[in-house]
Order: structure tokens, then C-alpha cells, then sequence
């Protein structure tokens, strides 16, 4: 049986993929749960030095305390 509204917020299905479901689009990835994306940028240390760049020194409350 093919849903005519969404189960999540009531408005009319158009799609026959949506209306299999019984959720829209936007519905179906609300409920769906987060994926993680990895990036490059985790895998690289931060870069300390960029050619043309001056370097501040940091304040006493700016230094890390580790």
C-alpha cells in the first residue's frame, strides 16, 4: 500500500519512492541517522608556519596549559 501523505508532516507525496516509504524527502533524512564524514584535513597536523605570514607572539591567557 503507497501513502498519499508523509508520516513525519502530512504533505502530499508526488514521488512513487516517497510514497513506498510513506516519508518525503526532507522527512527521510531527518529520521535517517548522521554519517560520519571523514576529512583529509583530520589525518594532518595544523600547519604552525605559512610563507608571508607574520607571527604574533600569544598572550599568557592565549598559550596552551598543557
Amino acid at each position: 500500500m503507497t501513502a498519499r501523505r508523509c508520516a513525519g508532516c502530512g504533505r502530499a507525496l508526488r514521488d512513487p519512492v516517497s510514497r513506498a516509504a510513506g516519508l518525503g524527502p526532507v522527512c527521510r533524512r531527518a529520521l535517517q541517522p548522521p554519517t560520519a564524514v571523514r576529512s583529509a584535513a583530520v589525518d594532518r597536523p595544523p600547519v604552525r608556519h605559512v610563507p608571508g605570514q607574520t607571527e604574533l607572539p600569544l598572550t599568557t591567557d592565549q598559550q596552551e596549559t598543557h
